[in-house]
């Protein structure tokens, strides 16, 4: 099927279709029903199709077969099956604009966009949460994914104890990097 909207038509399809999913989310209810389960396994496609849906028929399967039978507990503080996170409904526009708009933050292009610099002071403002001085953690970034995270995470494990190491024996740790 041809892609034929443009961009405010899509942008109010997908305003419309998130919309009805939060407004039928109800937190005090976490677990669907059979009947909304069994539905959404029924709509489910067996094969791959020849030609896809299209932008409203996947936007309405989306919001009226699959979001009913997904479990709400990012919606609910009363349910302890998983742990999984939520987000509040600002965090959720905030990811919503992040996928429309999909830029890249590891390149510095200040006169094309302001997203590394969106990114540079909302990770400012996470150092200032937690009590970090932003100086000390210059080189901030928030990463794509959990195999990018557990990356990171050990590449700043590293660097840490690379620097308490040095600190021990009167080192500069930054000349252990320098060859």
């Amino acid at each position: 099927m041809e892609h034929t909207l443009n961009g405010d038509e899509e942008v109010s399809m997908i305003t419309e279709a998130l919309s009805y999913v939060l407004k039928s989310s109800e937190p005090a209810k976490v677990l669907p029903e059979e009947r909304s389960l069994e539905h959404a396994r029924n709509s489910l496609l067996a094969g791959l199709p020849d030609e896809g849906l299209g932008f409203q028929a996947t936007i309405e399967h989306l919001s009226s077969d699959v979001a009913p039978a997904l479990n709400r507990s990012s919606l609910s503080p009363n349910y302890y099956g998983f742990v999984t996170g939520g987000a509040t409904p600002a965090a959720a526009v905030a990811d919503h604009l992040v996928v429309h708009y999909d830029q890249n933050v590891q390149v510095h292009l200040p006169h094309e966009t302001i997203a590394t610099e969106v990114e540079n002071r909302a990770l400012e403002l996470l150092c200032n949460l937690l009590y970090l001085d932003p100086a000390i953690w210059s080189h901030r970034t928030f990463t794509t994914g959990a195999t990018a995270s557990n990356i990171l995470g050990l590449a700043c494990a590293r660097e840490r104890v690379v620097a308490r190491a040095a600190a021990r024996k009167d080192y500069d740790s930054a000349s252990f990097f320098e060859e």
